[in-house]
């Protein structure tokens, strides 16, 4: 049940009347004088458990002039709702303004606070005019329930991923990308999961074209950190997308382009496949950018021990067997060309190889070369007496060398005397046969490098004259035959 408290001033004073704990609006009748006193009165006022109100106004007041009355509304240690004042305005008074606005029932003024803090104060301004001669008691009120409040904070969270990854990956490659997934709000995010979408053109481990994990719940600017390797299986610019979904803070997405590239270059060795012992041999390395990114190359050209480098145009290190170069910056497309020659004095299938080098990897391209031998064959023929007297002898001698670096077969001597000469014997390192005026020295079968075979012509002289003898050479190599003619004059 309600309580009500009121007090009524009489003696030129203003009502105040109270409520304690819930009331309602308690009122007086005016009562009415014939005078009006000039001074002005002190407030009148009362404490209850809620609101303490006070009425203050002029104790008189001329007729015909305007007055201002305050009330004033405080509450004490608690708070409270539904605050309503209330003022009657006497018969002999008109209601000219208030602050704040009032809600106004005939002659009864009233103010509405739906809340009211602990100690907060509330004023009202109420402007009146008298119109009659008299002794008039406006009259005020208050109405307030008690206020009990609980504080409630709500809370949001807010989901975000970032998803980051190289830009730019060579195609094979095993491609890293971070995904963050954090909470930027301050509530907990429930049931987060992350769902990553392997384009066409990675590939995952596990053969699956979409990865889910689950992180569950994340608090409040809480962060998980996740890891993803896709294998870079096609060129061309891929875009990994990532999305994370929660139950009560909605979803965000993200995604990492990568651009995947052709690292890749050829290296050919060319040069020639045959060639003489002590002679040199041209090679060319030809590298090539076969892919789609810019390269920077090492590329080294490796002899075999038993040949030597010459000269190797532009390289950057040089030693007997390996020579070096270093390509800075080679576009796609564009090639470049290295120069190397060689030399051996070893026969032999001997190879040459080049090998290019990037950071990811090496190739190497070769060329053999048979490295053999070649015959020189030096044929010499002296007579040890000349001229000569008809019937006095001389001899022919034969010298045939090889000063060449391969060994040669079937070496043949023939020679041919003219009349003025007679053929005797012959001998040496082949046996000869004499058949008329022509001499044939039998095969030689290996003549080897650096060595030499001698043969000889014991003659006479037979008829007065200038004789020349012609002697032939002929080998495996020497097919057309070598000629070498000899004078001797007969007296």
């Amino acid at each position: 049940m309600k309580k009500l408290m009121q007090i009524i001033i009489t003696s030129a004073m203003f009502l105040v009347v109270l409520l304690t704990n819930g009331c309602a609006v308690v009122d007086t009748e005016t009562a009415e004088t014939r005078e009006v006193v000039i001074h002005e009165q002190q407030a009148v006022g009362q404490q209850c458990d809620i609101v303490y109100l006070t009425l203050n106004g002029p104790e008189s007041v001329n007729e015909g002039e305007t007055f201002l009355t305050t009330l004033n509304l405080k509450t004490l240690d608690r708070s409270a709702a539904f605050v309503t004042a209330h003022m009657r305005i006497p018969d002999g008074f008109e209601y000219v303004k208030s602050e704040p606005k009032a809600k106004r029932q005939g002659s009864l003024l009233s103010w509405s606070f739906p809340v009211m803090d602990a100690n907060e104060t509330k004023d009202i301004k109420v402007w009146l005019k008298a119109k009659n001669k008299g002794t008039y008691i406006p009259c005020a009120s208050i109405m307030a329930y008690p206020r009990t409040c609980i504080t409630v904070k709500v809370k949001k969270p807010k989901i975000s991923i970032t998803k980051t990854g190289p830009e730019v990956a060579a195609l094979n490659d095993i491609v890293p990308f971070n995904l963050v997934v954090k909470n930027e709000g301050d509530g907990v995010a429930k049931d987060v999961v992350v769902i990553d979408t392997v384009p066409k053109g990675l590939t995952h481990e596990s053969g699956k074209k979409q990865l889910s994990y689950k992180i569950g719940d994340l608090g409040p600017q809480a962060s998980k950190t996740l890891s993803v390797k896709l294998k870079a299986a096609e060129r061309g610019r891929h875009v990994n997308l990532a999305k994370v979904k929660t139950s009560n803070a909605g979803e965000a997405k993200d995604d990492a382009p990568v651009v995947v590239k052709l690292e890749d270059f050829k290296v050919t060795k060319t040069g020639m496949k045959k060639q003489y012992l002590g002679k040199k041999a041209n090679y060319v390395i030809t590298v090539k950018n076969t892919g789609d990114t810019t390269l920077d190359l090492q590329v080294a050209d490796n002899a075999a021990p038993e040949t030597t480098i010459v000269k190797a145009q532009d390289a950057i290190a040089t030693t007997s067997t390996k020579a070096t170069w270093k390509i800075s910056g080679l576009k796609p497309g564009a090639s470049e060309e290295f120069k190397v020659v060689l030399t051996s004095r070893t026969p032999g299938v001997h190879k040459n190889c080049a090998t290019v080098s990037s950071k990811t990897a090496s190739k190497t391209d070769c060329q053999d070369t048979l490295w053999e031998g070649f015959a020189a064959i030096l044929f010499e023929v002296i007579d040890t007496e000349d001229p000569l007297q008809v019937s006095e002898k001389t001899t022919y001698i034969i010298r045939v060398t090889n000063q060449g670096t391969k060994h040669d077969n079937n070496i043949v001597v023939t020679a041919n005397f003219p009349k003025e000469i007679k053929p005797l014997a012959a001998s040496g390192d082949s046996k000869g046969k004499i058949v008329g005026q022509n001499v044939t020295f039998e095969p030689y079968k290996v003549l080897n490098a650096k060595k030499s075979i001698t043969l000889k012509i014991e003659a006479q002289g037979a008829v007065i004259g200038d004789g020349r003898v012609k002697f032939n050479l002929t080998s495996d190599l020497i097919k057309k035959p070598v000629v070498e003619e000899e004078s001797t004059h007969v007296y």
